[in-house]
């Protein structure tokens, strides 16, 4: 028991010096040239702002996953091996598995979470620009400059949307950045097409010359062709994407169904280093055909 609890505590100590590790290059490659907007390094700490953590936070949550889960997997195996000597070897390649299955689920999963919440925010912004777009045309129509409009959109666009051009704005009154460049700094902090769609106009409009009011208008119209397009593919693809998680969910269900009606065949099934092999064969392709059909109805805009 105390040679396990000694592997244990130095599996532990390895993973925390290995996710420092981790996490001090993603914060010098984010920090080292003043923080360069765009980069997946910033991307990442603009998620993390969405979700209201720090990285110091996901630091600890991984930590503590990481040394909480290795204490249960070494547990998992100590215990195999002391009840029952048979397949001895096996049941250590079974501990060594579950390790690993255990630490890329701490590893990948709270970054997963922050992107989805990263995602969202993104989608409630993507939604907001055929309104700020409006506004802004209907204050250039008015007599406005472009920064005026801009200004307009920063005052009566619903959050987020306004904090980003607020932030643009103090950008180019404060810190002396030309429009170009934080019209651009805008573009690189949401990462999405149709951001990219103003952007790209209104640098053309500046350069070439035109109709600001009109230019935007066409935009605001390009913008929601293509949102309407999304949310009509989302609706006939909203089949698939329940079918694929019932089938990815159905395997679970039905090993919840077996441990209430017959829990103890069940464990023992589990324990046993075939019954483990077949789960870990099912959960992987079980993992595989989710991702398959959830690539089959992806459709990039």
């Amino acid at each position: 028991m105390f040679q396990t609890c000694v592997v244990l505590l130095f599996c532990s100590i390895f993973l925390m010096i290995f996710e420092l590790v981790q996490v001090g290059i993603k914060l010098y490659v984010t920090f080292k040239d003043g923080c360069v907007l765009g980069t997946n390094s910033e991307t990442h700490l603009r998620g993390l702002s969405v979700v209201g953590l720090l990285p110091g936070d996901l630091l600890r949550i991984k930590v503590i996953l990481l040394v909480l889960q290795t204490w249960l997997v070494g547990l998992f195996v100590y215990m195999q091996c002391t009840c029952n000597t048979e397949f001895y070897t096996i049941k250590v390649i079974m501990g060594v598995v579950l390790f690993l299955i255990v630490f890329w689920i701490s590893m990948i999963l709270p970054d997963h979470i922050v992107a989805f919440f990263f995602e969202r925010h993104m989608n409630k912004l993507n939604r907001q620009m055929v309104e700020a777009l409006q506004v802004m045309s209907m204050a250039l129509r008015s007599g406005k400059t472009f920064s005026e409009s801009l200004e307009a959109v920063a005052i009566h666009a619903p959050a987020p949307l306004c904090e980003e051009f607020s932030r643009m704005i103090q950008e180019v009154q404060y810190s002396g950045v030309s429009m170009e460049d934080a019209l651009e700094r805008m573009a690189e902090r949401m990462p999405f097409k149709d951001m990219r769609i103003f952007v790209s106009t209104m640098k053309i409009v500046q350069i070439v010359g035109g109709s600001f009011a009109d230019s935007l208008e066409r935009s605001a119209l390009l913008i929601r062709d293509r949102f309407r397009i999304r949310q009509k593919c989302q609706s006939l693809t909203a089949e698939g994407r329940f079918m694929a998680i019932a089938i990815a969910l159905a395997p679970l269900a039905n090993l919840m169904i077996f441990l209430v009606i017959n829990f103890n065949p069940t464990v023992r099934f589990i324990m046993h280093p075939i019954g483990f092999t077949a789960l870990i064969l099912v959960s992987l392709m079980d993992y595989v055909g989710y991702r398959i059909i959830r690539a089959i109805l992806n459709v990039e805009f």
